[in-house]
């Protein structure tokens, strides 16, 4: 997975940037997330929005600000879709329990 291949090696906004980017795209590219996976992604977006960001802060550029805000985005448009999945697949076994529950109770 992306998320472990790019931790290593960020010293430049550039790298940062790109680290950031590829991290980002690597997640949009996944239907699904276990929930380790999940613990490790939101962990390592952490990571690039505070830690990384402030070592580079003084470097970006207005550019580069809107760049980021974008990878933010599409960081919290992924993550809300999989929180969709997480209450619809809720939604669905909470369906199928009071399915069998009015069955019990019609029979």
């Amino acid at each position: 997975m992306v998320v472990l291949l790019i931790s290593c090696g960020i010293n430049t906004k550039e790298a940062y940037l790109k680290s950031f980017e590829n991290f980002v795209i690597g997640i949009e590219q996944k239907k699904s997330f276990s929930s380790e996976e999940l613990t490790s992604i939101k962990k390592k977006y952490l990571d690039f929005s505070e830690t990384y960001y402030n070592k580079f802060e003084n470097e970006l550029s207005s550019n580069d600000e809107d760049l980021i805000l974008e990878l933010k985005t599409r960081y919290y448009a992924v993550m809300a879709k999989q929180g969709l999945k997480d209450v619809g697949s809720a939604l669905k076994d909470l369906g199928e329990q009071a399915s069998e529950f009015i069955n019990d109770i019609l029979e």
